[in-house]
């Protein structure tokens, strides 16, 4: 039987009874002298845990589940509970309190003899004895260095590994410390080494360096040099001052190999396959202001704006100005272009008013531009009521952007109509902005009826030169 402790396995709740093993209550002088551990962690009074109001069991702040609970006491015998003074007043509680210290203190020292431990669980300093004494600690920090004798700590008492580089004085391991050979690869740290740690003169050879530098950038100051082929899976970026050029190879293509000329070439060259596939040769095109190219002897190569329809566009039943092709081409400042067109204007057969079609030119963007030499022929005038095709109207020529009139025989109330117009001329352009090709009605040809531009359609538009003078391509003799 232990006298002054109580153990509660696997315990839950909070209230713990101050009662021994053999139902027998756990006296005690003060509360501090009463220590209680859970899973052989010491608890602390008013913090963890508190008295009940008869002071007969310990009641936990929060409560325990399957916990090891030890509550023991040890009572503090290093000074007397009562001290007894000449004609002071002897009482049953200062007897009883004097009797308890030291019949607690037996009782605890029994229960330690008869545990086989003669030392009761507590604090003892820098050593802390627990678990029913089963379980002895010291202090951290508790042996310094004064506690041990020089030479006491050999090779054995050193475990495995112990000795770590925190434990090492900074600079105290000198090179008479090493032995030879010691200092392999695998006690260097990888990214440790330097471009200060290599020797200027260690002249390292080109085959202790891989050739695979994975994704790092090779810089030189100097020339690169091979006499070999030079290989790159990327692109190869030529730097300049103000921006960087790439070659990159068709992800597709094969194998193909490219020779460059033996020369530079003379200006305004470029080049061009020769009479080998890939051997490159330099060919003679020229330029003139506006960038366009000329033949051999001079002539126009141009450079064309091309729109065709691939679907009917339907137009308004209105007499305003109306974009024949839905789109026109922007033209620059400054600049003389040449055009043609073939376009089909038609409506369906039905009642209409008379009214005329006129053709003309617009300007999608407000700035000036100026048409002239403008000619349009009538390719074909087709009624559905005639059984010959009219007469069409040619050499008529437009100076302005104004709307011209060009067939009256659109006029006809009644019957289909298809119109097929040639358009050809120059357009000389003062300001940039939008050429737009259109038409308009003299008069609404009815109220629901309205007019088509078929598929197949067609405007293109090149540019000549600059404009403010006479256009001038290939050598011309007075």
């Amino acid at each position: 039987m232990a006298y002054a402790s109580v153990t509660y396995t696997s315990a839950s709740g909070t209230t713990f009874a101050l009662t021994n093993s053999e139902g027998i209550a756990i006296g005690y002088i003060r509360q501090q002298d009463v220590k209680v551990y859970v899973n052989d962690v010491l608890k602390t009074l008013g913090v963890d845990y508190n008295f009940n109001s008869a002071g007969t069991a310990v009641v936990f702040n929060v409560a325990l589940s399957g916990a090891t609970v030890l509550i023991q006491r040890i009572t503090e015998i290093a000074e007397p509970t009562v001290v007894y003074t000449a004609g002071s007043t002897l009482t049953a509680t200062d007897l009883n309190n004097a009797d308890n210290q030291i019949r607690f203190g037996l009782q605890e020292f029994r229960d330690s003899v008869n545990a086989g431990q003669g030392v009761t669980d507590g604090d003892k300093g820098d050593i802390i004895v627990g678990n029913s004494g089963s379980t002895w600690s010291i202090d951290a920090a508790a042996v310094v260095e004064g506690k041990i004798d020089s030479g006491a700590v050999t090779e054995s008492k050193i475990g495995s590994n112990a000795v770590t580089e925190s434990k090492i004085a900074s600079g105290s391991v000198t090179e008479t410390k090493l032995a030879d050979n010691s200092v392999t690869s695998a006690k260097i740290v990888a990214g440790t080494i330097v471009n200060s740690d290599i020797n200027a003169s260690a002249a390292i050879d080109g085959t202790k360096i891989s050739p695979n530098f994975g994704s790092q950038n090779i810089q030189t100051t100097g020339n690169v040099q091979a006499t070999g082929n030079v290989q790159a899976t990327g692109s190869v970026v030529l730097v300049g001052a103000g921006g960087n050029t790439s070659l990159t190879a068709s992800s597709t293509a094969g194998n193909n190999t490219l020779i460059l000329p033996n020369s530079n070439g003379t200006a305004n060259q470029f080049i061009k396959n020769s009479g080998t596939a890939g051997t490159l040769g330099w060919s003679s095109l020229t330029e003139n202001s506006n960038n366009n190219l000329f033949g051999k002897n001079g002539g126009l190569i141009p450079a064309s704006y091309y729109y065709r329809l691939e679907s009917d566009v339907n137009h308004s039943n209105s007499i305003a100005a109306q974009n024949i092709f839905g789109v026109g081409p922007v033209l620059a400042s400054s600049t003389v272009y040449e055009f043609e067109s073939v376009f089909t204007l038609r409506r369906a057969s039905a009642a209409y008013a008379t009214h005329t079609i006129l053709i003309g030119f617009g300007d999608g963007t407000g700035t000036l531009i100026t048409t002239n030499n403008i000619a349009y022929y009538s390719i074909g005038n087709f009624s559905a009521s005639a059984s010959t095709v009219a007469a069409p109207d040619v050499n008529t020529v437009f100076e302005t952007t104004n709307f011209n009139s060009v067939t009256a025989a659109s006029g006809a109330a009644t019957g289909a109509l298809v119109l097929i117009l040639l358009v050809k001329g120059t357009v000389s352009v003062n300001a940039g902005g939008t050429f737009i090709p259109q038409f308009k009605l003299s008069a609404l040809p009815g109220s629901t009826q309205t007019y088509q531009t078929a598929a197949g359609s067609y405007f293109r538009i090149w540019e000549l030169g600059a404009s403010g003078s006479n256009t001038s391509i290939g050598t011309w003799q007075a």
